[in-house]
């Protein structure tokens, strides 16, 4: 966190983490610009290196959000805070080519953030997300950040 300039907790950080850290689930809404993206991550990265999961055997922490944007700024904030934790991060959403994509996972991911929209399924990946979905153990923890406006 040191090397990222992170200097403490914004509110709505300083309210997620410490319930998410009891693998509690939580919905966190605030406005733009508030921390909501790291509420939810920072946590997800303690996980990840507790239990030391290996990519290779497959997703450990699936994010979905609504537009490829948000996926986009999610994946930034991740990298900021994932190579020196080794943690690996992969993104997915429509309008991309599928075979970049597919190597990805492939390659192994602890993270996956993807968009779950129709431009998606209609790019063939329906497969993909039910395979994913099939796998998500029924013993999870649930992080949900949204946007509150004005």
């Amino acid at each position: 966190m040191h090397l990222t300039e992170f200097s403490s907790p914004t509110p709505i950080q300083a309210q997620t983490w410490p319930v998410s850290l009891q693998n509690r689930n939580i919905v966190a809404i605030a406005k733009t610009d508030s921390g909501k993206t790291l509420g939810c991550l920072i946590p997800t990265f303690f996980h990840l290196r507790c239990c030391r999961n290996n990519p290779q055997f497959g997703l450990t922490v699936l994010v979905f959000a609504p537009i490829q944007e948000i996926v986009s700024q999610i994946q930034d904030e991740a990298l900021k805070f994932s190579h020196s934790s080794r943690i690996s991060c992969a993104c997915f959403y429509g309008g991309a080519l599928k075979g970049p994509q597919l190597k990805e996972i492939e390659r192994g991911a602890d993270i996956a953030i993807a968009t779950l929209a129709d431009r998606v399924l209609d790019m063939g990946f329906e497969p993909q997300i039910r395979k994913i979905v099939n796998e998500i153990p029924p013993h999870r923890q649930t992080l949900v950040r949204r946007i509150e406006t004005c």
